[in-house]
């Protein structure tokens, strides 16, 4: 027998490995799709590993499944045995399962007056985060904390106003962290700020610091933002997580006259957060070491400092319109506790608009620049802001 080449050996195992690769792909992709099409997001841990995947690498898994069902589908032609036809059929099912999905998120994004693309998805531009200018507001307690600011170019007309407050469990993070953002919805055409806050030791607990902290943040943006050309009547205050949390009480607190750290706290035009925690007594086992850090104790020894961090609090029909946008798949801020502000803040006479993403887990919007989630939020947020008469003036959400 003719010896192979050096070549022909490489070539050979290249192949090796291509159909083992192709095989491993199929199947834990078949998976994928069966526990995604099968069972609700969070029914089990199977469902909830399968449904977290979708808007943050879902166009990476179709590109993988295309590639398992080239090989696969190569092999059963040319071999016609029983083994590599199943391997193909289930390349040929997780392909079609994956696109369906795909599919169905950039279609439910679209449906509430967002846009995404699968493409720009899994060719991600570059995000810059060059910021205007980094100044300093005072807090209630006497320290001064950073705020970011991002203008936008050229604008002749006063420009909305965006002030986002970083998300971290109340605990950790810093306005860098969102700086992508921050830059993206300046070039939209709004002066958007970022602030910081204090964050909870276990020897520091902030429940009251912190919300004070971000009031007066707020105010400092009323009376500062005139430098770059904000319009004050078109606030809106944004924000993740505990960060979600943090504008919808403190912009509650303002609505209700009740601001946290004076009378010169101007009231937010709108309200739009995403994964909020924001509803901190329904976060008592997923949230538990974070929020009992904030609070400096155990719940039931401090009801009265779990109320003052609720938002619920400080329903009034004065209220601003709020949005926020949830992930299905969330075990942090549980969908359900979301869910359910919701309706009681609707109750209240809040006027309240809830997008349910049927995929995806906590903080998925920000896990990578431009994912299908973080082409959601921008783009949904926008389409919301405009909705509501908050977008740039001479501006349209095409």
């Amino acid at each position: 027998m003719e010896e192979l080449s050096p070549w022909a050996k490489s070539k050979k195992w290249l192949w090796k490995i291509a159909i083992a690769l192709a095989v491993l792909f199929a199947v834990l992709v078949f998976l994928i799709v069966l526990g995604t099409l099968l069972f609700a997001p969070l029914a089990n841990d199977f469902a909830m590993v399968s449904h977290i995947m979708w808007p943050t690498i879902g166009q990476y898994i179709v590109v993988i499944s295309l590639f398992s069902f080239g090989v696969l589908g190569y092999i059963a032609i040319k071999r016609r045995k029983t083994v590599p036809v199943v391997m193909a059929s289930i390349a040929l099912i997780a392909l079609f399962g994956s696109t369906g999905i795909v599919t169905h998120e950039l279609q439910f994004i679209k449906q509430h007056g967002g846009k995404a693309s699968a493409l720009k998805a899994l060719f991600p531009s570059k995000n810059p985060t060059d910021r205007t200018a980094l100044e300093e507001y005072t807090a209630p307690n006497g320290k001064t904390y950073p705020i970011a600011v991002f203008a936008p170019e050229n604008s002749s007309k006063p420009a909305p106003i965006i002030m986002h407050i970083h998300g971290g469990s109340w605990l950790m993070g810093t306005f860098e962290d969102f700086a992508a953002d921050d830059y993206y919805f300046s070039k939209q055409g709004y002066l958007v700020f970022d602030v910081e806050y204090p964050l909870s030791t276990p020897s520091d607990p902030t429940w009251e610091d912190a919300p004070a902290a971000v009031s007066s943040a707020l105010a400092w943006v009323g009376e500062n933002a005139g430098r770059w050309n904000g319009d004050t009547s078109k606030i809106i205050l944004t924000g993740e997580s505990a960060g979600g949390n943090l504008a919808t009480l403190v912009g509650y607190a303002a609505a209700a006259g009740k601001a946290q750290s004076g009378d010169n706290v101007p009231v937010p035009a709108a309200i739009a957060v995403d994964y909020p925690a924001i509803d901190p007594p329904a976060l008592k086992e997923t949230l538990k070491e974070a929020l009992e850090q904030l609070i400096g104790g155990a719940f039931d020894d401090h009801p009265e400092r779990l109320a003052a961090i609720s938002a619920e609090t400080y329903f009034s029909e004065n209220a601003p319109p709020t949005f926020i946008l949830q992930p299905a798949a969330d075990t942090v801020v549980v969908p359900e506790s979301v869910k359910g502000f919701a309706e009681r803040a609707k109750a209240a006479g809040i006027d309240v608009t809830l997008i349910e993403f049927p995929y995806g887990p906590h903080a998925f919007d920000i896990m990578f620049a431009d994912s299908i989630a973080n082409q959601a939020w921008r783009s949904l947020m926008l389409n919301y802001l405009h909705e509501k008469g908050l977008g740039p003036e001479g501006s349209t959400n095409s």
